[in-house]
């Protein structure tokens, strides 16, 4: 991208699991990039997945769904392993989806790349099977992951842009990931949105607060 542009500094903003990415590249390459933009952060994924277990698990009770509150309780508490576990972590999330009023997870991962006219019929084969198969190699390697203790110091201005409906990236624990933080500069930025942030709310925050920032 900074070649493509002819920037020795470019921004980088990472959506949920690509705010995982979007944290250690910019503390391993401080140097490269103006600033760094969060939205739907994850800190700890695995205090994270566990929290959202709960919620799943406590409204689906509510809403007398035992059949989904029996699943979830044979299942346990997350981090899971082994065969299943993708769909053991689509079962709680798909509740917290619901709750925030959004798509069912397989249809946000795995409906909408089928309509990109970039993907030829074989691509988009591959794109859900290697989904499925990556996660189970990939996420577990993240049970360890806290970037209040590994990434507690960023070298560049962050900004996490918030949805006060996220409990897909519980906002409790972005907040104390900003309370530890230090950097050149940090804002908290707090949106209406859930997991993901409306394009509206993405542009006000760029142009009047990340923007606006690097202007000074």
């Amino acid at each position: 991208m900074r070649v493509r542009f002819h920037q020795d500094k470019i921004y980088v903003m990472g959506l949920s699991w690509g705010t995982i990415l979007g944290t250690k590249l910019v503390q391993q390459y401080p140097d490269l990039y103006h600033a760094y933009i969060g939205t739907g952060q994850m800190v700890n994924t695995t205090e994270n997945d566990r929290m959202s277990y709960e919620i799943a698990l406590r409204t689906a009770t509510e809403r007398n769904d035992s059949g989904t509150a029996d699943k979830l309780r044979r299942n346990g508490p997350p981090p899971y392993t082994g065969n299943g576990m993708a769909m053991k972590y689509a079962m709680y999330n798909n509740i917290l989806f619901d709750i925030m009023g959004s798509a069912r997870l397989e249809a946000v991962l795995l409906l909408a790349p089928q309509f990109a006219r970039e993907y030829g019929l074989l691509d988009k084969v591959n794109f859900a099977r290697g989904l499925v198969e990556s996660f189970s190699v990939v996420y577990p390697q993240l049970q360890d992951l806290d970037f209040t203790t590994q990434a507690s110091k960023l070298d560049v201005p962050v900004y996490f842009l918030v949805g006060r409906q996220d409990i897909n990236a519980i906002a409790s624990l972005v907040e104390r990931y900003y309370n530890v933080l230090e950097a050149p500069h940090k804002e908290l930025i707090w949106l209406e949105s859930g997991h993901g942030a409306s394009s509206e709310e993405v542009l006000d925050a760029m142009v009047n607060h990340v923007l606006t920032q690097a202007t000074h």
